[in-house]
């Protein structure tokens, strides 16, 4: 016999690999220590977001696991940027930045 859990159709946090939970959360404890925590929700250009997230990536690629400054792994910085674009979007806190091209019919 089971209890009663209507979830159907809702995310399964479960699936999500807890290293890259912990890594993006050593970037946000980083940030927390340098800007304060939840500064980021005061909203951002978007291009910025993207911008960090981008160099994380290539710091990376490039053969370079952990950030220098922070210690942490670029690529827990990377989620962090892309989950704090999410957010602030969510809120309403985001300026889209992005370049929109013009759609002709």
């Amino acid at each position: 016999m089971s209890g009663t859990k209507y979830d159907s159709g809702k995310a399964d946090l479960s699936l999500l690999p807890l290293v890259a939970l912990e890594q993006m959360a050593r970037a946000f404890m980083y940030g927390e220590a340098k800007y304060a925590r939840y500064n980021y929700c005061k909203g951002f250009d978007t291009h910025r977001l993207i911008g960090a997230a981008l160099r994380h990536i290539n710091q990376w690629q490039n053969g370079e696991d952990l950030d220098p400054e922070s210690g942490a792994s670029h690529l827990g910085h990377a989620l962090a940027s892309i989950a704090m674009l999410l957010h602030i979007m969510e809120l309403g806190t985001a300026r889209d930045t992005r370049y929109k091209r013009e759609v002709k019919p």
